[in-house]
């Protein structure tokens, strides 16, 4: 099994570093969870744990697979983008955990269901030269039906793309059509989603990316959310800096949002809406949405996001507000953040915040939750099976997650060690690593493989207060050029250790 699958994203991946104990004198780190598929993929290494949860995992696959592929096949933006995307991303979460290769076949198959049915033309003729899957939810919405106009929709849509870009796009050198599936797709987002979208705003990016309703930003969280896949993963796959702004502010906006619940201050709440005024709290329905990409930039060590504390509060946002009123008997739950209302019981992916709840709630829930093999509508068109792909994948990505639930404070300004992502990323003959240091100090910057292997020492002495920059080549410690792949740049000082991710392209 692959060291890429720990969680070093849960404690030492972030932009804001987290206080550890002291470094180890080591000479490997265990990277983060990583969509890169493995060939060392082998049943015989995973925990009896992990086993069941893969065996259910794929057993629902199986049992929904023709379902999977209708979502895929609908020619409706909305059926795609939800329950196609959700099903999409939780294979790739499967990914993460465990390397296996055959999560991303599945992910390219339905992927190339969906390409054929984009289209230019509207339902009633109109063209504008780019295309786009229409809304074909509810005939009788004469805003949005048989468009590519719905704001909601548009952004899970593009987001889900970006997500299967990257994992392309990170796996392009293993087989050819994975790389063909990235090109595809990326030129795709900009040329023809992006490129509509900023045509309709008379050209302005920052006017489709930024204006409510102008374009596909729609001011709630969930889309908002969508917004920052896209701008994330795009940035990763193009290195374009105009992405990374988006992120960041997106960032900015959606962490700004999050309060402490006045009930349950270990627990968060917060609005639907993007405006703090607002007390329509986010329903749990469409909190799923934001959840699943909460979980994906928490892996990115994305600040804010990385930060135990945040996920703890998270954990305690469902175990502690939403499902206390449907325990034990799961026959309802609390509707939204806040607490209020009820509804049908559903899980969705909030068990993958399981490695920050110390009391084994959630991870419990989602052992109870699974319908299970023997139990599917026959056909391979089982709803409940879908259910249990969700459970499943968050489940194996949980317990590949750093069970560490101690929550650790975060660093007071001017007191962190820090390490800027590098620059150019991806790199192909030289890259820039810069990193600060609060005060003197005895400083380590390596470089470690996708093994987990230290690869390069690039500095290792006592250095000043203040800002450094170093340059990587790209070779090893013996002068030897490294392959084309993911690399871990590290910084160590005074007991903290940061990690970011590098991409050399050759």
């Amino acid at each position: 099994m692959r060291t890429i699958r720990s969680l070093l994203a849960a404690l030492s991946l972030v932009a804001l570093s987290s206080t550890l104990s002291p470094a180890s004198p080591a000479t490997s780190i265990r990277p983060p969870l990583s969509l890169e598929a493995s060939s060392s993929f082998s049943l015989s290494a995973m925990t009896p744990a992990e086993t069941q949860w893969y065996n259910r995992l794929t057993g629902a696959m199986d049992a929904s697979a023709l379902l999977a592929n209708d979502f895929m096949q609908s020619d409706d933006s909305y059926t795609l983008g939800r329950d196609g995307g959700n099903y999409i991303e939780a294979l790739l979460m499967a990914l993460k955990a465990t390397g296996d290769r055959r999560f991303l076949d599945r992910v390219y198959e339905l992927t190339e269901l969906a390409r054929p049915r984009l289209r230019d033309t509207w339902l009633d003729g109109t063209s504008d030269g780019y295309t786009d899957w229409l809304w074909l939810a509810d005939p009788t919405n004469a805003t949005f039906y048989g468009k590519d106009t719905n704001w909601l929709d548009e952004s899970i849509t593009s987001g889900n793309v970006a997500l299967w870009t990257y994992a392309f796009y990170v796996n392009r050198t293993l087989d050819p059509k994975f790389a063909t599936a990235a090109n595809f797709w990326r030129d795709w987002l900009e040329n023809q989603f992006l490129a509509k979208w900023y045509r309709r705003v008379g050209g302005d990016p920052l006017v489709a990316w930024n204006t409510p309703f102008a374009a596909f930003y729609k001011p709630d969280v969930e889309p908002r959310s969508a917004n920052w896949r896209l701008a994330y993963y795009l940035w990763r796959v193009t290195g374009n800096s105009f992405y990374k702004s988006r992120c960041d502010e997106i960032v900015a906006q959606l962490s700004a949002a999050q309060t402490l619940n006045p009930a349950r201050t270990t627990a968060w709440r917060w609005a639907r809406q993007l405006d703090p005024t607002s007390t329509e709290w986010q329903t749990i329905n469409y909190a799923n949405y934001y959840l699943r990409v909460a979980l994906e930039m928490h892996q990115e060590g994305m600040p804010f996001y990385s930060s135990p504390t945040t996920m703890q509060r998270f954990a305690s946002t469902f175990r502690d507000v939403v499902y206390p009123g449907a325990m034990p008997a799961m026959s309802g739950m609390k509707n939204d953040v806040n607490g209020g209302g009820s509804t049908g019981f559903a899980l969705y992916a909030f068990n993958g915040l399981s490695p920050w709840d110390a009391t084994g709630t959630l991870m419990s829930l989602a052992d109870q939750s699974i319908v299970g093999v023997g139990n599917y509508a026959t056909g391979g068109r089982s709803k409940s099976a879908r259910n249990d792909v969700y459970v499943s994948a968050y489940a194996l990505m949980a317990l590949r997650t750093n069970p560490n639930t101690t929550a650790v404070p975060e660093p007071t300004a001017g007191d962190a060690l820090s390490l800027a992502q590098n620059d150019p990323n991806p790199f192909s003959s030289s890259t820039s690593i810069r990193f600060e240091l609060p005060r003197t100090a005895e400083v380590r910057l390596s470089i470690f493989d996708a093994a987990g292997r230290q690869v390069r020492g690039l500095e290792r002495g006592t250095l000043p207060a203040g800002p450094h920059v170093r340059q990587w080549d790209g070779r090893g410690d013996h002068g030897e050029t490294l392959p084309d792949g993911i690399y871990f740049l590290t910084v160590e000082s005074g007991g903290r250790r940061v990690v970011r991710s590098a991409i050399r392209l050759q």
